[in-house]
């Protein structure tokens, strides 16, 4: 009984020896180490467990996390977070690529992954110094044409060298656009978008009625049609980057890439481009839940491959997806009435006579990257003619509602 006791009263011993010395031991080596106010009281090893003859990275999804998961365990779901396994992106490239290249993903899709706690808490990239994230650091991977620049106002750029030019965030330039209403009031990423809604799945902890409630005495909220079937970015979204037509060109053997060297290469077997890009109001759709909502290109994936200098085929379409999404450009104005009731384009409703671009020219098997019936609306199903026309026609024969709207618009310069 004695030499059990001793051997307990030993084992809490070193316990409080590897503790006490823990620190100490660490900075031997690694001497410059400062660590955040919040985790200051703590020991190197109480955040960092053994792993051969050192000790592992506290944040690392490899292995769970577990350093940080043993005060945050509440976060656990973020392991199984679309930032983490991108399980959605895997499939749809894998729909779309395969066939051409099983490894397409690995090659262009990999570089925005969440590894780890410390991509997005670290504090000017110190593993060591925890913060909550700032909007600037969700722009490291949210820029370009994916959501979140947007929100900043910056805008995309076309492919082509020339423009090239202005606010270049994660080392792609971007255009000055309006940002939302609610970075300019001060809001980072995280006051929607908390980890708690993240790490349960959601793409965000509010919707605009959470903190919002429609005033009657706005023109547009007067109309039960436009509260009852319509979100509410359909009208307060004021803009989003587009990106019509994404075309690949993957090289195989002694293929001369260099022709090629004017475009963005995302990997070494690849050149990529566009057919247009820019910033503009989004199309509308019908959304899963019955309401006309914002769409825009998911992808329109056009694909060529070269192999040994020879052109093997050319501009096949992989995809035609349009996606419901959430443009991150509220603002309190709105679209006019004509923007939407008298323009059937806004709705993916296009005739010859309105055409500019003839993909068809360049062996496109369709005339226009802007039609609903190509199209494959991911969470939704684009507006048929018909009901374009009952848009159309309630409002034409609605004159006093026109009237209301221009009255209201001439009070504003009185």
């Amino acid at each position: 009984m004695k030499r059990y006791l001793m051997t307990i009263f030993t084992g809490i011993l070193l316990i409080l020896s590897v503790n006490s010395y823990a620190k100490e031991n660490c900075e031997e080596c690694h001497k410059k180490i400062t660590v955040s106010v919040s985790h200051e009281s703590l020991n190197c090893i109480e955040c960092h467990e053994p792993e051969g003859d050192h000790y592992a990275p506290a944040a690392d999804f490899k292995i769970n996390a577990k350093g940080c998961l043993k005060c945050h365990e509440e976060y656990e779901g973020m392991l199984k977070s679309p930032m983490h396994t991108r399980n959605k992106e895997k499939r749809y490239v894998k729909n779309v690529f395969e066939q051409y290249d099983p490894e397409f993903f690995g090659k262009n899709c990999e570089g925005c992954h969440v590894k780890s706690c410390v991509d997005c808490h670290a504090e000017n990239n110190d593993p060591h110094k925890i913060a909550k994230p700032e909007t600037s650091v969700c722009l490291k991977c949210h820029n370009d044409y994916y959501i979140g620049a947007d929100y900043t106002g910056l805008g995309i750029r076309e492919d082509h060298e020339r423009y090239q030019r202005g606010i270049k965030v994660a080392g792609k330039y971007h255009q000055k656009m309006l940002p939302d209403v609610h970075y300019e009031k001060g809001m980072d990423c995280g006051e929607c978008h908390t980890m708690k809604s993240l790490a349960s799945g959601k793409r965000s902890g509010k919707v605009c009625k959470d903190c919002h409630s429609p005033d009657k005495e706005v023109f547009e909220h007067s109309i039960d049609a436009h509260l009852q079937k319509m979100a509410c970015s359909t009208c307060h979204g004021a803009w989003a980057p587009v990106e019509y037509g994404t075309f690949w060109i993957k090289f195989e053997g002694d293929a001369r890439k260099d022709y090629f060297r004017w475009l963005k290469s995302p990997s070494e077997d690849y050149r990529k481009s566009s057919y247009k890009r820019y910033n503009r109001r989004p199309h509308i759709g019908v959304n899963k839940d019955g309401r006309y909502a914002p769409i825009r290109p998911m992808f329109i994936n056009v694909f060529s491959l070269i192999r040994n200098k020879r052109a093997l085929f050319e501009n096949k379409v992989l995809s035609y997806d349009y996606r419901v999404f959430a443009p991150h450009s509220i603002r309190r104005e709105t679209r006019l009435c004509p923007t939407c009731h008298e323009n059937k384009e806004a709705f993916l409703i296009y005739d010859n006579k309105s055409r500019i671009f003839m993909p068809e020219k360049d062996g496109m098997p369709f005339k226009s990257f802007k039609n609903g019936e190509n199209a494959n609306i991911i969470n939704g199903r684009a507006v048929t003619p018909d009901e374009y026309r009952t848009i159309h026609d309630l409002y034409m024969d609605n004159k006093s509602l026109q009237l209301k709207k221009w009255n209201k618009l001439l009070d504003v310069f009185e």
